[in-house]
């Protein structure tokens, strides 16, 4: 009884899923230990829970089996029965046992239910058990070892249309058609089947607060900060490239974990649609897209004014929402002094001071304004003729050092280039979709330090003594604000060299030149390399 047990549970179990399955029991009387609609674990269960008791109620138990399926006229039907013994169940009906045993054969018959039958031992009705499979155009097998029995019945389920489920993890596939095939050997023998994939990858790509909660995760929101969109995939982590954009344009994705950066001071506000493609070696593996709600944000404009007294300046910074274009126009006692691109301006302050005043303009005029008063410069006690002897002195030494900065022209035996182990520090302030593509970098070595690498973007970079610019050039001899450089594209640059105020001229010593990849610019002690962007050979390539 054991070894039938587990062969009809291995028999149910390679059936195909599409297969129904239903279990009767009878020793004394039959009975339906699990319907069809009860499913295949309850079948599962059913005959685990069968044990060798009481009489042999044989012609009842198929009975049984016929009426289960008699409503289920479409698909193969068959009843596999197990028998270790003659019909001795209750009397069903009127009429002799041979009488009884007649009428069974013709139910077998009528059913159009294939019988597969298994006489278990000598004590079996093997005459009646062949006699019903043969009418039912089934099988029948006397059984009466343990192996044998495990043997026909993995026959049995071949030919019942048995199947064997084979799970195959594969990596991450781009979507479109495949062809799978499948080499097997079945009764000994080679078989080959073949068939179409179709890969979607539906669900594979998650986006937004949908799934990964709120999109504003960093940065606070009612400041103007970032969105950041998470993304979550289940391919394994860093098998596939991210890319996103919203309206053609594209958006920056950082990686580990991915997620898309959103300045919302770039877009209009209101719903946003953004879309997220996922590729594997250059094939698209999965898309998806989340729709940002952009918040109204009020223009800003701020002034500040920091530096020595000897080298002040005036930092300006503003921006206005979807507003590339927006300038920034400061102006010293009604008199501009200076204009430029938002989001920042930096203006050198005369010793004199004065009322700064500030305008964020765009295409609809003003947008925002700011002002601050700037105090005049302490000025010395000294003699008046002392002080115009300084002051001389001071003239003569700056057009005697015409240049602020110079441009290098490297020897073969001593050209510095770039090692490519470069640490990262620049900084960033984007306002605009084009703010986010670098244009170049600068390489500047320290003497006896370590390089480090800033990227150059459509905003110029600062350089001098200032903790305040961008490149800060730790040396005595170079000012507070000592030059601006300016990516040109085509691989050119453009160094602006700023002099010190004079109060007595209304002239400036000041230093424009045009610098071209590869060639480096001399800072004090500081030697700065430029790498363009676009260039094909020896640009950003060569640090990255």
């Amino acid at each position: 009884m054991a070894a039938a047990r587990e062969a009809a549970i291995a028999l149910v179990q390679r059936l195909a899923p599409g297969d129904q399955v239903a279990v009767v029991s009878f020793s004394d009387w039959p009975a339906v230990a699990s319907p069809f609609e009860a499913g295949r674990d309850a079948a599962l269960a059913a005959l685990a829970s069968l044990e060798a008791t009481g009489n042999t109620a044989l012609y009842g138990a198929l009975d049984e089996s016929f009426a289960l399926l008699a409503p289920r006229d479409s698909g193969a039907r068959a009843v596999v029965v197990l028998s270790d013994g003659e019909d001795h169940g209750a009397t069903f009906g009127d009429g002799s046992a041979q009488e009884r045993r007649a009428a069974s054969l013709d139910a077998v018959g009528a059913s159009r239910a294939q019988l597969y039958a298994f006489a278990l031992g000598n004590e079996a009705d093997h005459d009646y058990l062949q006699e019903a499979a043969t009418r039912s155009g089934g099988n029948f097998w006397s059984v009466t070892e343990q192996g044998a029995l495990e043997e026909l019945f993995e026959h049995l389920g071949d030919r019942l249309g048995s199947s064997t489920e084979v799970s195959i993890a594969v990596p991450p596939m781009a979507r479109g058609e495949y062809a799978l095939e499948l080499r097997a050997i079945v009764g000994g023998e080679a078989a080959l089947a073949s068939t179409s994939v179709r890969v979607t990858n539906e669900g594979m790509l998650r986006a937004g607060p949908r799934d990964v909660g709120d999109l504003r995760d960093l940065a606070a929101p009612g400041a103007g900060g970032p969105f950041v969109i998470a993304l979550e995939s289940s391919a394994p982590d860093g098998a596939l490239r991210y890319a996103a954009s919203t309206g053609g344009e594209a958006l920056e994705v950082l990686g580990s974990p991915p997620r898309v950066l959103l300045d919302p001071w770039q877009f209009e506000p209101g719903p946003l649609p953004v879309a997220v493609t996922a590729t594997l070696n250059g094939a698209i593996v999965a898309t998806t897209t989340v729709e940002v709600d952009v918040p109204a944000l009020a223009p800003e404009l701020s002034v500040l004014i920091d530096g020595a007294a000897s080298s002040r300046h005036a930092t300006v910074r503003g921006r206005a929402q979807a507003a590339p274009d927006a300038r920034i126009v400061v102006a010293l006692d009604g008199e501009v002094i200076a204009e430029g691109a938002a989001p920042e301006v930096r203006v050198p302050l005369p010793a004199t001071g004065g009322a700064l005043t500030a305008r964020l303009v765009g295409d609809g005029g003003e947008l925002a304004s700011a002002a601050s008063a700037v105090q005049a410069t302490p000025v010395s006690t000294a003699s008046t003729a002392g002080m115009m002897m300084a002051l001389t002195a001071v003239g003569l030494a700056l057009l005697g050092g015409v240049f602020v900065v110079r441009r290098r022209k490297p020897k073969e035996q001593d050209h510095w280039r770039p090692t490519g182990q470069t640490m990262l520090v620049g900084r960033r302030l984007p306002s605009s979709v084009d703010a986010h593509r670098t244009r170049g970098v600068v390489i500047v070595r320290p003497p006896g330090g370590e390089e480090r690498r800033y990227e150059i973007g459509w905003r110029p970079l600062s350089f001098g003594s200032d903790p305040g610019c961008d490149v800060m050039i730790d040396d005595r001899s170079v000012a507070g604000l000592h030059a601006r450089l300016y990516a040109l594209g085509n691989g050119d640059f453009r160094v602006h060299g700023i002099a010190p105020h004079r109060p007595l001229t209304s002239t400036r010593q000041d230093e424009w030149m045009v610098v071209h990849h590869g060639e480096q610019i001399a800072i004090g002690e500081y030697l700065l390399t430029v790498l363009a962007e676009d260039a094909a050979t020896g640009g950003l390539e060569e640090i990255a």
